[in-house]
């Protein structure tokens, strides 16, 4: 797996071993941010972040800054391990933690109480799949954010409130659902 373009364009990540997550294809994601277009002063939240590579794309693009947030002890040791292998940690905060507990700590936090995020990258593992556990991610999208939802091509796109469905793109067995 590379990153597909920007500042870090090329560089190999690492993916996790076994079927511990399904990492995002490089078509996918190619597809995914011709879809955003520019990304530039952003941040970003990379919800079940896996081995980063959302979160890295985003930064190679030209985020200001991303939160990656991975439960999975063996993937989040991929994940640190991509971002320090590439120099950003300085760029993205990257925590093991259920990503609904992060939120709620973020939400009660005094210093981190208004943090809101552009762009929400939501991959959960397809066989965990739950949008009433995503929609506890939609308030912290600014209001003119963008909420990305990879889920199984083979359900349909869920309803959120507060978020309209923009476009569904399918493939193969993933569909990117683009909300604002």
């Amino acid at each position: 797996m590379r990153i597909i373009a920007g500042q870090y364009k090329s560089r190999i990540l690492s993916e996790p071993k076994g079927n511990v997550a399904h990492p995002m294809g490089e078509r996918v994601r190619a597809a995914l941010f011709n879809i955003l277009h520019d990304v530039s002063g952003k941040t970003v939240l990379d919800a079940f972040a896996g081995s980063g590579a959302l979160a890295i794309e985003a930064i190679s693009r030209g985020a200001e800054s991303a939160v990656a947030v991975e439960k999975d002890h063996r993937v989040y040791r991929v994940l640190k391990e991509n971002i320090e292998s590439i120099g950003l940690e300085d760029k993205i905060h990257f925590t093991r933690a259920n990503v609904h507990q992060w939120l709620k700590n973020n939400e009660e936090s005094d210093e981190k109480q208004n943090k809101r995020f552009d762009i929400i990258f939501a991959d959960p593992p397809y066989d965990k799949y739950n949008s009433g556990q995503i929609q506890k991610l939609v308030p912290f999208l600014n209001e003119d954010g963008i909420f990305v939802l990879s889920h199984p091509s083979d359900e349909k796109s869920p309803k959120f409130d507060g978020l309209q469905l923009h476009s569904n793109h399918e493939y193969g067995n993933a569909t990117l659902a683009v909300y604002n």
